[in-house]
């Protein structure tokens, strides 16, 4: 809805941030950015075990390795952590 806003109304958006827009998450044949079948699910499994750690939320070289301050860590941590719980992200399957 955001991008469809930004088209229609121009002049009343500055920017977007967009995240997660790829076509899927799953390497194919004509997809070879994705990550594979077994390495999603696996995903999957950590988060129903783990919830958000910061390997999965900043990711390698994020977070304090880029110089984020601990106080701006623990903000994105909160936020995540209020959104769902691992159960919830587990649940989904459709996180692939």
């Amino acid at each position: 809805m955001a991008c469809v806003f930004a088209a229609t109304y121009p002049e009343r958006t500055s920017g977007l941030i967009l995240w997660g827009t790829q076509a899927t998450w799953i390497r194919t044949d004509d997809y070879p950015w994705g990550v594979s079948m077994d390495e999603a699910l696996a995903e999957i499994e950590d988060l129903a075990e783990h919830g958000m750690t910061d390997r999965y939320l900043f990711g390698p070289g994020a977070g304090a390795e880029s110089g984020m301050s601990e106080d701006e860590m623990e903000r994105i941590r909160r936020w995540w952590r209020s959104a769902t719980t691992p159960g919830a992200l587990s649940a989904r399957g459709d996180a692939t």
